[in-house]
Formats: structure tokens, sequence, C-alpha cells
């Protein structure tokens, strides 16, 4: 299993909105995508911090979420997001 890690800072005030539109539309696209295995939206309240973990099944199918699919997920979040998108990829060792 295969791991995509990004992190950003939401917009002060726009939390609860980012949430929603994860829960709405963001992971929703997620679980249509081949070889998605499940994600994961963390947040830092007092801090406007957020990391989203997204789980795919081979490196093959991480790939190819990352060509097209990924930026447009992004964008579909900008308007809550100040700053930078990071993201990293890991291989996924230990799973409970």
């Amino acid at each position: 299993m295969y791991a995509r890690v990004s992190t950003f800072q939401c917009l002060p005030g726009k939390l609860d909105e980012l949430v929603k539109e994860f829960n709405e539309t963001v992971f929703p696209a997620n679980r249509r995508q081949a070889g998605h295995v499940g994600s994961y939206l963390l947040t830092d309240a007092p801090t406007n911090r957020v990391m989203v973990i997204t789980l795919w099944d081979t490196q093959a199918t991480l790939d190819e979420s990352a060509a097209g699919f990924y930026q447009s997920q992004v964008d579909r979040v900008r308007p809550f997001i100040s700053g930078h998108v990071s993201r990293e990829q890991f291989d996924v060792k230990v799973h409970v």
C-alpha cells in the first residue's frame, strides 16, 4: 500500500467550510478512483494546519491519481487554502 500526504494552511475562519468540501466532493471523488483504499483529513483548529492522507493499493494507482486528478482536487479546495500545498509519498509498511 502507498500513501500521499498533503499538508497546507487553511485560511482563518474557513476550516468548517473546508471540511464540508472534503466530505461532499473531494472524498467521494477519491472513492471513485481505481486503487483508492482510504482517505483521512486531519486538522489542528488552533493553527489552521491541515493534513490529508490518501491510501492507494499500488504505486501505479498512486501515480495515476497524481496525473491531473490530484490537481483537480486541490483546485476544489483552493479557496480555503493559504499558501502552498506540500505533497509527499510514502510506502505503507504497517497498517492495522
